[in-house]
């Protein structure tokens, strides 16, 4: 877990100096640790992480949650809720063999959740969960966009999926 750690701190260094967010964390999830991997300008609780959970396992069956389960989700009004913020779930991608030929990737969801101008990637995998929230107001203006951050935070977790994390 260390050696893990160590490359979550440079993977959320690297977002950061990027521009691409304002904050962000790689956390274990489902295995009831609670282990922080590594977290900048953001502390999220076991909690707020269990919460999240929700968009893609209800934390005891054997399988993720559908299209279905999830749309049924954001029709009882579920809110992503991180750092005292809540954000609007407004989109789901799934890395699975119907949508992505790549074996490698089975079993990943991707969210994207907003509110004004701030939102937030929420990735996961097998384990792991990454969380980073981004603000388009930050300087310099038109970095700190979705498009930018997500195809870097989903490639992570495609990668930690592929290792077992």
């Amino acid at each position: 877990k260390a050696a893990m750690a160590d490359a979550c701190v440079e993977i959320v260094d690297t977002w950061i100096e990027k521009k691409w967010c304002v904050s962000a964390g790689i956390y274990d999830f489902g295995s009831g640790t609670g282990t922080v991997y590594a977290e900048k300008n953001q502390k999220c609780s076991t909690a707020e992480i269990e919460q999240v959970m929700q968009l893609w396992w209800d934390g005891a069956s054997d399988q993720f949650h559908d299209e279905d389960k999830y749309r049924e989700l954001l029709g009882k009004g579920f809110k992503i809720k991180l750092n005292g913020e809540e954000f609007l779930c407004l989109t789901r991608d799934a890395h699975s063999p119907e949508e992505d030929p790549r074996p490698d990737v089975e079993g990943c969801h991707t969210f994207h959740g907003r509110k004004g101008k701030r939102g937030v990637i929420v990735s996961h995998a097998t384990y792991t969960v990454c969380i980073a929230i981004y603000d388009e107001t930050a300087e310099p203006v038109g970095c700190m966009r979705p498009g930018n951050l997500q195809p870097p935070v989903q490639k992570t977790i495609e990668q930690f999926f592929a290792t077992g994390y």
